[in-house]
């Protein structure tokens, strides 16, 4: 995974990307134990644009010339599924917010475990409800600032209806 943050760095410093953090199941591995997952999220900005349809066009175009591959929705960078996720709403702020840190010396962004659970909360997926336990025990989970986040983005009734279900 390390070379697959160098190439996303790199996409950074080439202006391919304005910003990216890491979230989905290997966002929650950075503050939880390992989950399964086939892929790593990426949630990007890309650079501005008149168009009205997002093309990954230049990602491809990018990838390939320097050896990497796609296989169905994903990209195969360095043998790592990479899925690019535009931003949008709660995980605009997720990015806007995600918190700066490295994965063996490479600089990256990871969504806080508050949005990570915000995100789990608003998908309402079985993998999401059985994942959402492992941040909310967490010592360092602030409650105060996802119930902010769930208020900010209209989920705080979905949160509800969930909180049942943990007790």
């Amino acid at each position: 995974m390390k070379q697959t943050i160098q190439v996303l760095n790199n996409m950074l410093k080439e202006g391919l990307l304005r910003d990216y953090a890491i979230g989905g199941a290997i966002a929650v591995f950075f503050y939880t134990e390992p989950q399964a997952t086939m892929d790593i999220d990426i949630f990007v900005h890309f650079p501005e644009s008149d168009a009205l349809l997002l093309s990954l066009d230049p990602l491809k175009e990018h990838l390939t010339q320097r050896g990497h591959s796609m296989e169905g929705e994903h990209f195969s960078i360095h043998g790592a599924l990479v899925q690019f996720l535009p931003t949008k709403g709660l995980t605009e702020d997720a990015l806007n917010k995600a918190a700066k840190t490295s994965f063996y010396g490479e600089p990256t962004k990871v969504f806080t475990k508050e949005h990570l659970a915000a995100i789990m909360v608003s998908l309402r997926r079985p993998k999401d409800k059985a994942r959402l336990p492992l941040l909310l025990e967490l010592e360092d989970f602030d409650m105060q600032t996802f119930e902010s986040i769930l208020a900010s983005f209209g989920l705080l009734d979905p949160w509800a209806k969930l909180k049942v279900l943990y007790g």
